[in-house]
């Protein structure tokens, strides 16, 4: 649990809250422009921007217009809430009551939401706050963590590790190329992400899209439209109903579940890469840190990673409820409202599991002398590709068969009386002919499973560069 946590734990009230994102998963910033207090915040900032529009326009006096934005700042969401459930039955037609009890002069209250429709209000209002959102907080979080997989690929760019294939010992590779994978991945996501968020847009067309009621009041409704969203830093949907099209919310949410697949995959590898019989990597852990309530021998637990895979898990179906919000009957119909309600959890379980998997990567305990042992778990039998390729360059007619039977060979003595793969090829008076034109250079890539890692050094930094650069990530890139 983040310690920014931890002041809102202490209103006793919090506990009557049903979802963990109120309790377990608080988090502040997800709070700031998740939550409801933000949403009503967010239309009330669009209703203020409406009237400031209106008197440039000229169609209202600065004076009356001020006015309504000054009561705009004093509304509060809890009030807003009474009314509708009280009184209006509607959400936004209770925010303009609310107000209008505001105003100086009762009679400016007809200027309020003049000549839109409350999805005006509501999409539009949405479009900023998740711009704010993604931005302020997602992007910067998934950033920091994405500096993390850098650092760790630079770090051990050259640190030898066996590849696995069907959790099988493959051929050696670094680790620092196995973390590059997904500094690739992520950044990948980052951008997207960056990009499709600032296209996300709004709408001040009315009731059908059509701009019927503002075209009674302005004399270019477009233009209009236009100098209402350019005051509040929202796209112009290009055409509307009474609704923006959902693709372009759509796109940048699946990119965020995108990003949260590529945090699942890279925590369940590394909680693989915790077992006890691999050991390769593991989570710090604290001086009282308790693994088990009955196993004493317990800390090194990978929660964090495990914390990871299980928000995965509930924010990647997540994205079945914004695909079947992609319809609406004809120009409008209410069944997305309510589930449109919940797209924000979506950014902030990405938040919680970017924290999250943050923490983990800066304090990764990389165990290297276990990558080392573990690379030669088969002695160097893990060789046998470049072992076969040689070969056949040097006139082998059928070396990956000839390479196939001699591991198998080898593979049924004990590893402490079998020969090295090298030396077993020369034993062999029908392989030796072919090992005898061997280089110094390839018999020295030969020696060691640690020797043959193809370009996962080079490629690990030049992809640690790529997305540091791409993504201003000040890191300090080795040469």
């Amino acid at each position: 649990m983040d310690k920014n946590t931890l002041p809102l734990l202490e209103d006793p009230k919090r506990f009557n809250n049903i979802s963990v994102l109120d309790t377990r998963y608080a988090d502040p910033e997800n709070m700031e422009y998740g939550s409801e207090l933000a949403r009503v915040a967010g239309q009330l900032e669009f209703e203020k921007v409406l009237v400031l529009a209106t008197a440039e326009v000229g169609l209202i006096s600065l004076e009356v217009a001020e006015d309504i934005a000054q009561a705009c700042d004093k509304v509060r969401p809890r009030e807003v809430y009474i009314e509708e459930y009280t009184v209006t039955k509607h959400d936004i037609r209770a925010l303009v009551n609310c107000i209008a009890r505001y105003l100086r002069d009762s009679d400016n209250a007809r200027f309020i939401h003049l000549g839109v429709t409350s999805y005006d209000t509501i999409n539009s209002a949405e479009a900023k706050l998740y711009i704010k959102y993604i931005n302020l907080v997602l992007i910067v979080q998934l950033k920091a963590l994405e500096r993390e997989f850098v650092l760790m690929a630079m770090e051990h760019a050259g640190t030898a590790q066996i590849g696995r294939s069907h959790g099988k010992h493959g051929e050696p590779i670094t680790w620092g190329f196995a973390i590059a994978l997904f500094v690739e991945r992520l950044g990948e996501c980052i951008r997207n992400i960056a990009q499709q968020t600032m296209l996300i847009p709004g709408k001040v067309s009315g009731a059908m899209g059509s701009g019927n009621g503002l075209q009674l009041l302005v004399p270019d409704a477009e233009k209009f439209e236009r100098i209402v969203l350019g005051k509040l830093g929202v796209p112009v949907a290009p055409i509307s109903s009474q609704i923006v099209p959902p693709e372009p919310l759509t796109r940048v949410l699946f990119e965020i579940i995108l990003a949260c697949g590529v945090m699942d995959n890279l925590a369940e590898n590394l909680r693989i890469l915790q077992f006890t019989e691999i050991d390769e990597v593991g989570e710090g852990t604290s001086a009282k840190q308790v693994g088990s309530s009955t196993m004493p021998h317990k800390r090194g637990n990978p929660i964090g990673c495990e914390n990871v895979c299980a928000l995965y898990k509930v924010v990647m179906p997540k994205i079945n409820t914004v695909l079947l919000n992609q319809k609406s009957w004809l120009q409008r119909d209410l069944t997305n409202s309510a589930s449109s309600r919940t797209y924000v959890e979506i950014i902030a379980y990405a938040v919680i599991m970017a924290k999250r998997l943050r923490r983990v990567m800066a304090g990764l305990v990389v165990n290297v002398e276990q990558m080392e042992k573990n690379l030669t778990l088969t002695g160097d039998l893990s060789l046998s590709e470049p072992m076969y390729i040689m070969l056949a360059r040097y006139g082998c007619p059928n070396a990956h068969e000839q390479m196939r039977l001699k591991v198998a060979e080898l593979a049924e003595m004990p590893i402490e009386e079998r020969p090295t793969l090298l030396d077993a090829v020369r034993q062999d008076e029908y392989l030796a002919m072919f090992a005898a034109k061997f280089t110094l250079d390839e018999i020295c890539l030969l020696s060691h499973p640690r020797n043959y890692t193809g370009f996962s050094e080079k490629k690990a930094i030049a992809i640690a560069r790529k997305w540091s650069e791409i993504l201003e990530l000040d890191v300090e890139i080795l040469a």
